[in-house]
């Protein structure tokens, strides 16, 4: 809920939302959609978007099934499921890493393999070449570790989503989908004083204010989150159901 309200201050400021968004003037927000990675799903005015996972604190792991496994099976379903109710969305089309993201929003409290280790492989993964093999985006013994086994990881759940075996370039497409960005956002953190700060020079007039407007922005999140609807670029205080 506290990284929505981070993501709402830059909608109401008509900001970008970097590097939390995918590109462009942050436009809307959904809370705890019916999307594979569901916590969070952001648009910007690009037409481009964000399924994020949010959690607090989290371990890499090389089980399957752990905390860090279920990011990843979300991460599978959100690429290679589509709706069943068969009504079409913006969102719903082929993923590209030009236009879209997958994010897990952590915060420092997570493990280093997890907010540093693969957050630089995830970048490189981006900006191989064509042909280049997937394993050139980890570039020391820890790196490869973990890239092995997050690419293990993953092809266990597609298999499991689809029944079929991934190839070398679904792996690479997906890890290209992927990014992870640290936001600390509990009281007092640097997130969250970023927030406030962006709310009070860029949105409320009198900044003796911005505490206040801060608590109603949170309060605006927490609604949406509970209705399972969404925030709309111009009209912070609508709430729209799906």
């Amino acid at each position: 809920m506290r990284v929505a309200g981070w993501l709402a201050a830059e909608m109401l400021s008509g900001g970008q939302g970097k590097p939390f968004s995918p590109g462009g003037v942050v436009a809307l927000l959904r809370g705890e959609t019916q999307e594979s990675v569901d916590d969070l799903l952001v648009g910007t005015t690009e037409n481009r978007y964000g399924f994020i996972q949010a959690k607090r604190a989290i371990d890499f792991s090389e089980k399957v099934d752990s905390d860090f496994g279920s990011v990843i099976d979300q991460m599978v379903r959100q690429v290679v499921e589509r709706p069943t109710d068969g009504v079409r969305r913006p969102w719903t089309r082929e993923l590209t890493p030009a236009n879209d993201r997958l994010l897990l929003i952590t915060s420092s409290r997570s493990s280093e393999k997890i907010k540093v280790l693969l957050r630089d492989i995830l970048v490189r993964a981006r900006s191989l070449a064509k042909g280049q093999p997937l394993i050139d985006a980890a570039v020391n013994d820890a790196e490869r570790t973990v890239l092995e086994a997050t690419i293990a990881t993953a092809m266990s759940y597609w298999r499991r989503a689809t029944g079929a075996e991934a190839t070398e370039q679904d792996i690479q497409n997906l890890l290209s989908l992927m990014s992870i960005q640290v936001l600390d956002m509990e009281d007092g953190e640097g997130g969250e004083r970023e927030a406030v700060r962006t709310l009070g020079t860029q949105v409320i007039v009198d900044r003796q204010q911005e505490g206040a407007g801060w608590s109603s922005v949170l309060q605006a999140c927490r609604t949406m989150v509970e209705r399972r609807s969404g925030l709309k670029e111009g009209k912070p205080d609508d709430i729209h159901d799906r």
